[in-house]
């Protein structure tokens, strides 16, 4: 009997145990699912980003912009019918799932006042219209309508939806439903195997065409293909060098970094533009001004100088003086002119005895008053040199006197 009533309690146990554990579960799933309710409604709207197929932007001044969903990728259906940039619209979709800082009812708003009438942008997703306004000054907030609500979301989603249109734009040359087949560039016919670089060509960037547009762009040329499946084909007109193509159905240009297609590139290198009349030869280079040199007149005398006055087009004389020689400057411009007689002051130097000229006579013998010779005048200044080489000659000197006394 004892261990049948052991038994028996042990089982209670257990079951008590398992049944506790089964409230605690349902426990734990009614908090998850309270929980998940409760984001849900802190959430913009109800929508997940990857079950969006329709997307449509409104912006003021700005043409409307409609995304189709496409396959695994999107296609634009205004403004431009074109493949679109499956990640440039991805990053569009996340502000379905904005956070919700606060909500009020709009009913008792003023939708002038909050920037919401009229909207800066309408965003509607797969029908669903989001109006953004302005924002709310002290942390600065977004308003968002959405019905007869309108919510407080963070200001970073409004930047994304003021994507530009060509930003949009796939950057692929070719749609990708389409295969190329044959081509012809000016009319000169391109083979399949010649354009199948184009199918893999993707742009730097989408612009707007702008003058490449224009028929007579500065070396612009024109391509068709043609569809290899029986489909329309394309038409584009390629201007700066091979890089700049210019869809003409779709008003839209994309820019490469290197031609994608060689033929193409080589044509606009070698050929010259038909389209364009012949340019006009380049202005000559304008003549050196004339340097002026001394008139061959002056060289030549007075007669070479009246022809040369006759001619209007003769270069003007220029006379070029040379500095005076030394010695040449008129003697009452020289220093000693202050000074009258300077040279016939200045001590005389003596000579050696054996320097003296040799005349016969005894230079050591008596001498009288009247055999004494007259001390030779000074040598007047010699006239003006006009060499430029010439030295101050020096005054003449006196020969040696030497007088013999007895004791």
């Amino acid at each position: 009997m004892a261990a049948g009533l052991g038994l028996s309690m042990l089982a209670r146990r257990w079951l008590i145990n398992l049944a506790l554990l089964a409230v605690l579960g349902v426990l734990a799933l009614i908090v998850r699912l309270d929980l998940r309710e409760d984001a849900r409604a802190s959430r913009l709207t109800d929508l997940a980003p990857d079950e969006v197929e329709r997307i449509v932007l409104k912006r003021a001044g700005e043409p409307m912009i409609r995304l189709e969903r496409s396959g695994p990728g999107w296609r634009m259906l205004e403004p431009h019918a074109v493949p679109a940039d499956a990640e440039a619209v991805s990053r569009l979709l996340p502000v379905a799932q904005a956070a919700v800082a606060r909500t009020l009812p709009a009913a008792g708003l003023d939708p002038g006042a909050l920037g919401l009438a009229p909207a800066g942008v309408d965003m509607s997703l797969d029908g669903l219209t989001l109006r953004f306004g302005g924002n709310e000054p002290v942390a600065a907030l977004r308003y968002v309508q959405v019905g007869d609500m309108v919510h407080l979301i963070e200001d970073r989603y409004l930047p994304r939806l003021m994507t530009p249109i060509t930003a949009l734009v796939s950057r692929r040359l070719l749609p990708p439903d389409f295969s190329p087949g044959l081509g012809d560039l000016d009319g000169e016919p391109l083979a399949a195997g010649q354009l199948a670089p184009l199918a893999d060509a993707t742009a730097v960037r989408v612009e707007t065409p702008g003058a490449a547009l224009h028929a007579d762009a500065p070396g612009a040329r024109e391509l068709h293909i043609s569809s290899a499946d029986g489909g329309d084909g394309l038409h584009f007109r390629i201007s700066d060098g091979g890089r700049h193509w210019t869809r003409l159905d779709t008003q839209l240009s994309w820019r490469f970094a290197t031609p994608p297609l060689p033929a193409a590139a080589d044509a606009l290198a070698a050929a010259p533009d038909r389209r364009m009349p012949p340019a006009d030869p380049p202005p000559a280079p304008a003549a050196p001004p004339r340097q002026r040199e001394p008139a061959p007149a002056q060289r030549q005398g007075p007669a070479a100088a009246a022809a040369a006055q006759s001619d209007p087009a003769a270069p003007l004389p220029v006379q070029r003086l040379a500095p005076p020689a030394p010695g040449s400057e008129p003697r009452d411009r020289r220093p000693t002119a202050a000074i009258p007689q300077l040279r016939e002051m200045a001590p005389q130097r003596r000579r050696d005895p054996s320097a003296l000229p040799q005349t016969g006579a005894d230079p050591f013998a008596p001498s009288t008053d009247a055999a004494r010779a007259p001390a030779p005048a000074p040598v007047p200044d010699p006239a003006p040199d006009p060499a430029p080489a010439a030295a101050p000659q020096r005054p003449a000197e006196t020969p040696l006197r030497v007088e013999k006394r007895s004791p």
